[in-house]
């Protein structure tokens, strides 16, 4: 089946225990179960974040894009905004502490959004200036916010850096379009996706990074590979893989693909349809958007456990966009 809407690893071993769910010891849902078209009765009680926390972006509820949180097994769900807008793109601060979004908080200008946990109290950390800031990502040290910004006047849209609540600094060029940005580990370098070097025959964006001054930018992927970006990459823990969606053209369908960037060599590691891919508890587990079963759907692969990725949410709304807690 080939994806008709996309919601816009080699990992290590780690100590954490099995998480409660299936009679083998899996988590997820059963990947042939129908939707359902209505909500399961929730615990009222909300989740405190921890390294099995998900947080994602669904209509389910009201038909505009809210945030949620549920667990790696999928039973719990805890509604975060209800706002008049979309929310999209969420991340999580190192301490759990905070969600960084993007929103249109009932105008049409999207902005970059700060959640406290657990009181929901938001406040706007780039709302005026832009035409858009969005997909924000936090450094592990919690001073820095990066975020692909267009500004007035623009047609392409750059990556922005905020350090210590201060005034956006425009790190790449305006020529190229640049968007997705994400830390490494240690916070002393932004990936992002950028098409500066793309085919002069079809429109293509690839992998880059750079040092928090815009300087030293690395090719991070190949020349050679064809396809499109798609999304926001996700660094592994200990800094060595990244993985991202790549939509391929001459199959017409999006796939997840792990770097390794000591070999500078890419694996596939989904099946079709597959995208939004998310590192989290040191690395042992891949959360994923999916379009197999013909709507938009969360996944998770336990790389420790092996075997087929679990499905995580069965609903008819698009769910997409997750972010898994660091541990």
């Amino acid at each position: 089946m080939r994806s008709s809407a996309l919601v816009c690893l080699a990992l290590v071993a780690c100590s954490d225990p099995p998480i409660a769910g299936n009679a083998d010891g899996s988590v997820g849902l059963d990947a042939a179960a129908p939707d359902a078209k209505t909500e399961p009765a929730y615990a009222a009680t909300p989740i405190a974040p921890g390294a099995r926390t998900i947080v994602f972006s669904s209509r389910r509820t009201s038909g505009e894009h809210d945030l949620f949180l549920t667990d790696l097994d999928g039973v719990g769900l805890e509604q975060l905004t209800a706002n008049d807008g979309d929310d999209y793109f969420p991340a999580f601060s190192a301490d759990k502490s905070r969600i960084l979004f993007s929103g249109t908080r009932g105008s049409t200008v999207v902005g970059v959004y700060e959640m406290a946990l657990p009181s929901h109290e938001v406040r706007a950390l780039v709302d005026s200036g832009f035409l858009r800031a969005s997909t924000p990502a936090i450094s592990p040290d919690g001073t820095r916010v990066a975020f692909e910004g267009l500004v007035r006047g623009s047609t392409n849209t750059d990556i922005f850096l905020v350090t210590n609540g201060g005034a956006p600094t425009r790190l790449t060029p305006s020529d190229t379009q640049e968007s997705a940005p994400t830390f490494s580990p240690d916070g002393q370098r932004i990936f992002f996706v950028s098409n500066r070097d793309q085919s002069p025959v079809v429109f293509s964006a690839q992998l880059y990074s750079m040092r928090l001054d815009g300087m030293d930018l690395v090719r991070e992927t190949s020349t050679t590979t064809p396809g499109l970006l798609l999304g926001r990459p996700s660094v592994s823990p200990d800094g060595m893989h990244v993985a991202f969606a790549r939509f391929d053209y001459r199959r017409q369908t999006s796939i997840i693909v792990e770097l390794d960037r000591a070999t500078h060599t890419e694996q596939v590691i989904s099946e079709d349809n597959d995208y939004e891919p998310s590192y989290g508890s040191e690395g042992r587990y891949l959360v994923f958007g999916t379009a197999r079963f013909g709507g938009s759907d969360l996944m998770l692969l336990d790389r420790t456990a092996g075997g087929a990725p679990k499905r995580i949410t069965q609903h008819l709304a698009v769910d997409g966009q997750p972010a898994l807690a660091p541990p």
